[in-house]
């Protein structure tokens, strides 16, 4: 009679750790038992069944069940295989279509995940009202697993992506180098879950990634422009002083969330914005004018038009809000509000501010301006304030002379039309 191997199988414990089901109060030898014989059974009729060789290259890992929380009334939904480990350490090979639904079928009978040696696998879990979450196990060489942190549903497919130590930029460099090492200091200890094989695997990835650091590009925005990351440990937006001192021309970029723990600030002669969040420094380095309005157009898109009043005044006749604005005019230049109704405040107390731009006085198209008919303005004479997304929809500026000053119609590049008038000063008009 021919003794069959027992194929191990583990769970997650309290502490954590991946033990042997054994060791579960809630183990019943007899499911176990029946467990074993249905496994062998399918390696019987397909030595190669799911794409391993044969039982004594399996592991299980129980993945369903009433006794692990959160699990109760949950459902197998996918099963992904994950290349954990950079090409240039490990090549990946994928297993079949047909292996990972056998997996995926016997997961959803069972409530055990099935593995080979040296496989990483996610599975996602769907739970009553279409929550889905996610979870990722490593099985090593000698056929231990452990679970894997980070690893979520709704960005798996990011995480099943290739990975090549030669295609980082500096930032990704940097930050795979912190993930390996706190790889290796957080399972180093746990030897039969992370053993001599995987600990290789680490020294190797981190020696390549000290070299690639040497020559890795630097990281760049959606606008092309360079990009450095820095952090400032119990930092506040004090902490850019340095920066900020060191050059003329930084402005204030004035969003809802300013605190002493965030900041934007813009340099138009630098072309340059850094950003500070909580310790983490954002430093956007722009090669050319073109990157430079780029990034201020997706800082205004993402932030909107809904600010924080810089100042608020109270009076009998109602309540006054004053709003910050972003100009990169040069030149005499005064400032216009163009009716868009009334100021709506948002859930958080901010306001939807009003429409603002600015004319440049100065320039030689508006002082040849005459009462007559309205006259187009080239471009850098009128700017609506650079914090509205409205600033990057400009189209056409028109204005002509009055007693009293200009009156001005703005176009947008959706044909809404926006008309004022500009009031000056006696001795201005």
């Amino acid at each position: 009679m021919t003794t069959r191997a027992f194929i191990p199988a583990y769970f997650e414990s309290r502490l954590h750790q991946m033990v042997q089901v054994q060791e579960d109060p809630a183990f019943n030898a007899q499911n176990m038992r029946n467990l074993q014989d249905l496994l062998h059974s399918k390696f019987d009729a397909q030595p190669d069944f799911a794409g391993i060789n044969g039982p004594e290259s399996a592991t299980l890992v129980l993945i369903r069940s009433p006794h692990l929380a959160g699990h109760v009334g949950t459902e197998v939904m996918e099963l992904v295989q994950l290349p954990l480990y950079f090409q240039e350490v490990r090549n990946y090979t994928p297993l079949s279509s047909e292996a990972m639904a056998q997996r995926l079928q016997f997961a959803r009978e069972s409530g055990f995940l099935l593995f080979g040696r040296d496989e990483t696998v996610a599975v996602i879990h769907g739970a009553p009202l279409g929550h889905l979450f996610c979870g990722a196990y490593e099985v090593n060489t000698d056929g231990v697993p452990r679970e894997l942190a980070g690893i979520y549903a709704d960005s798996i497919s990011y995480c099943a992506r290739l990975r090549h130590i030669d295609k980082l930029n500096a930032t990704e460099t940097e930050k795979a180098i912190s993930e390996t090492l706190g790889t290796m200091y957080w399972w180093s200890g746990q030897q039969l879950a992370f053993n001599p094989v995987q600990i290789e695997r680490m020294r190797a990835t981190i020696a390549m990634l000290e070299q690639h650091r040497k020559v890795a590009p630097p990281e760049r925005t959606a606008s092309g422009a360079v990009i450095e990351r820095s952090f400032i440990e119990n930092g506040s937006t004090a902490s850019l002083n340095p920066i900020l001192r060191a050059n003329a021309g930084w402005k204030r970029y004035s969003t809802p969330q300013d605190a002493w723990y965030y900041g934007t600030f813009v340099n138009e002669d630098l072309m340059q914005t850094i950003t500070y969040c909580e310790q983490d420094v954002s430093h956007v380095k722009c090669d050319n004018r073109e990157q430079f309005m780029a990034e201020l157009k997706g800082m205004a898109t993402y932030h909107g038009n809904s600010r924080t009043p810089s100042a608020m005044g109270y009076g009998e006749d109602g309540t006054t809000a004053f709003f910050e604005s972003l100009y990169l005019m040069k030149g005499e230049a005064r400032t216009m509000r163009f009716d868009t109704g009334q100021p709506v405040k948002d859930a958080e107390g901010n306001w939807n501010a009003p429409l603002f731009a600015a004319l440049n006085i100065e320039h030689p198209a508006v002082l040849a301006l005459t009462k007559d008919a309205y006259s187009e303005l080239p471009e850098g004479t009128v700017e609506i304030d650079r914090l509205n997304p409205l600033a990057f929809e400009l189209n056409q500026a028109l204005a002509k002379l009055t007693d009293r000053g200009y009156l001005v119609k703005i176009a947008l590049h959706d044909g809404t039309v926006y008309e004022t008038e500009l009031e000056l000063q006696p001795e201005e008009a």
